[in-house]
């Protein structure tokens, strides 16, 4: 038979300090561990599982907070590590991709992806530049989207901002006029 647990009841600061101490074992483990961690937290807190959850998550993250006049940046403790997606474009990509968009006049992504197999077809026969068989594969299909967030810090560092279509001048107001 199972006893019921004794229940103590923490002031906040004990529980942010009992959160610290779990949070990295609770990112290091398999899914069942991180049950029997999240179990040990909720019991000791008691908090309401998902919350618990989310604090072990939470913990050592950067949260970007809108106030009235400005946004916040807020560190959520310390320690954990943030897991995310691994780079499927490496740098090898990258510096291609940069070189063949430069090569193309600074295109956007939409018209780049459409016409980048040509660039490489044209810059091989040419003697130009020779890419390895799997930077042509990738380049062959990254994503309009995915070109342009690999070309944003380039445009930012040349200064490059959108084109624009025709301005209003004298000549072209002379010439509706003349209509």
């Amino acid at each position: 038979m199972r006893q019921k647990a004794v229940s103590v009841e923490l002031t906040m600061n004990e529980k942010r300090k009992v959160i610290k101490k779990f949070s990295y074992k609770y990112g290091k483990e398999s899914k069942k561990g991180k049950g029997r961690v999240l179990d040990m937290v909720v019991e000791v807190t008691g908090y309401n599982r998902v919350y618990a959850a989310y604090l072990l998550r939470a913990y050592s993250r950067v949260m970007h907070i809108r106030g009235v006049e400005s946004v916040y940046r807020v560190i959520v403790g310390e320690g954990v590590s943030k897991r995310g997606r691994k780079k499927v474009y490496g740098e090898d990509v990258c510096k291609a991709l940069i070189f063949i968009w430069k090569v193309s006049g600074y295109m956007c992504g939409k018209r780049l992806a459409g016409c980048i197999r040509d660039y490489i077809d044209a810059l091989e026969r040419h003697g130009e530049v020779e890419f390895q068989e799997d930077v042509k594969g990738k380049l062959l299909r990254i994503s309009p989207a995915t070109i342009d967030r690999i070309l944003k810090p380039e445009r930012r560092r040349l200064k490059i901002k959108d084109r624009h279509g025709t301005k209003p001048g004298s000549i072209l107001k002379r010439e509706i006029e003349a209509i």
